[in-house]
């Protein structure tokens, strides 16, 4: 018989810890797809909001985590290319405290087309 393959090893850190609090210690990320975020928050009254654009006033693609005083710990797959925009939307943590995290993503398949 032959050998079995060892299976590929999984990506060095598939999941991505960020303290979500301020001041916000990491605002950029690079990750590969398949990669995990993790929005960790301890303390302070904190939102996390997907927006569609590298603004704070940008329009809200995702709620996250609504805005809470609870602790709370939130996982986001990072499963397509290009770049998303993290933010907290309470009074003016993104605008004025640069609370806000940038993700880049790579390495994910291109998607189908039809034709």
């Amino acid at each position: 018989p032959s050998p079995r393959k060892k299976p590929p090893s999984p990506p060095r850190s598939s999941v991505r810890t960020v303290i979500w609090a301020l001041p916000l210690a990491t605002t950029s990320l690079n990750t590969t797809c398949g990669q995990t975020v993790r929005f960790q928050k301890l303390a302070g009254s904190h939102s996390v909001v997907e927006v569609g654009s590298d603004s704070c006033s940008a329009t809200t693609v995702a709620t996250i985590a609504a805005a809470t005083s609870a602790a709370f710990t939130r996982d986001v797959a990072m499963t397509r290319n290009g770049t998303r925009v993290f933010v907290c939307k309470v009074g003016n943590h993104c605008a004025q405290r640069g609370m806000k995290l940038v993700v880049r993503t790579s390495g994910c398949p291109a998607a189908a087309t039809s034709g």
